[in-house]
């Protein structure tokens, strides 16, 4: 029996081994150095808006409230990323139908932006199917919480950082997925809350958002 065809195979094998090791290699997760917006790569910014999945479930200072809607208006970078900066920017949360302990109407003002940053765990590949880890920053002031009348002289603000993580892959409606979720939140700038709430009592919530931008779906890679 003739020994080329053999031969050939074995050939075979080591150039099969570096197509699979190449391919493996391309596919692998790392830290995302782009962002595309639908065909937009190039630096820029889109309109984003949100609206939650399900009810906002909440504890602050020991005491739960909870808030029936959310629908987050903001903003998405594309173009060049760097790891530990912001893809995103939250200008107003929305908050609707919130009430806290006794069933006081809770009221929420956004002083400025939350910032839906990547971090040193964010890895992601170029498909559009990551689970991207992420953390949403809220600076002091930017949240500000006021109970309604007649207990109208509570007031404070949520700061912190709390985890985030931005689900790629498209739902069947063309919108993508932020889930937060954590008790790394905290109250400040207190005022007249009767002791109920104090400063630096934790924030903790869960809250799902379908995310959608008028100019395509979000791609970190």
């Amino acid at each position: 029996m003739s020994q080329i065809p053999q031969l050939h195979r074995l050939l075979a094998i080591p150039v099969a081994l570096v197509a699979v090791l190449a391919f493996a290699s391309s596919a692998s997760a790392a830290a995302p150095t782009q962002i595309d917006v639908g065909t937009h790569t190039t630096t820029g910014v889109h309109p984003v808006n949100g609206v939650n999945k399900n009810l906002i479930s909440a504890s602050l200072g020991g005491h739960s409230w909870t808030c029936t809607g959310a629908t987050p208006t903001g903003t998405v970078a594309s173009g060049p990323h760097t790891t530990g900066t912001a893809f995103m920017s939250i200008a107003n949360a929305n908050l609707a139908g919130c009430t806290g302990i006794f069933g006081i109407v809770l009221t929420f003002t956004n002083n400025c932006d939350g910032l839906v940053k990547t971090t040193a765990a964010s890895n992601v590949t170029s498909a559009m199917t990551d689970s991207v880890a992420a953390k949403l920053d809220l600076g002091a002031g930017c949240l500000h919480m006021q109970t309604a009348a007649p207990f109208s002289s509570c007031t404070l603000d949520i700061a912190g950082q709390v985890n985030a993580t931005f689900k790629e892959t498209p739902q069947p409606d063309g919108s993508q997925e932020l889930s937060l979720s954590g008790n790394t939140l905290y109250a400040t700038n207190v005022g007249d809350c009767y002791g109920n709430i104090n400063a630096n009592d934790t924030v903790s919530f869960t809250l799902d958002l379908s995310i959608t931008s008028t100019d395509g779906p979000i791609n970190l890679k």
